[in-house]
């Protein structure tokens, strides 16, 4: 069994070692930059060419959950180019007001 003198001088030398500045983390260049993206996130709930598929129905007037697998798109009418897909699921959460909340992943194509 190691000494508690033994003990703290390893954890003080592994502390020293962990947050030693790092050139490798520090930036010449500007570290962060803004992207402004106009996407359309294309959701068909019916029909031909559905991406969503509802499995769990309520009979309350909150509790509907679905799983979606959404289209993104770089403008909003037909023809342009799909430039993500978002999966994942939506719950319908507002009792009064019907609204829906989502949680996904976009993944870039």
């Amino acid at each position: 069994m190691a000494s508690p003198s033994l003990v703290l001088s390893m954890i003080l030398l592994l502390h020293s070692i962990l947050f030693m500045p790092s050139a490798s983390l520090s930036c010449v260049l500007q570290c962060e930059s803004e992207v402004n993206l106009h996407l359309y996130l294309h959701q068909i709930a019916a029909g031909l060419g559905t991406n969503q598929v509802e499995i769990v129905t309520s009979s309350k007037p909150a509790g509907t959950l679905a799983v979606n697998d959404w289209t993104v798109m770089d403008g909003p009418s037909p023809g342009v180019t799909i430039v993500a897909r978002t999966k994942g699921m939506h719950t319908q959460a507002g009792v009064a007001d019907r609204t829906w909340f989502n949680y996904f992943s976009m993944v870039f194509e």
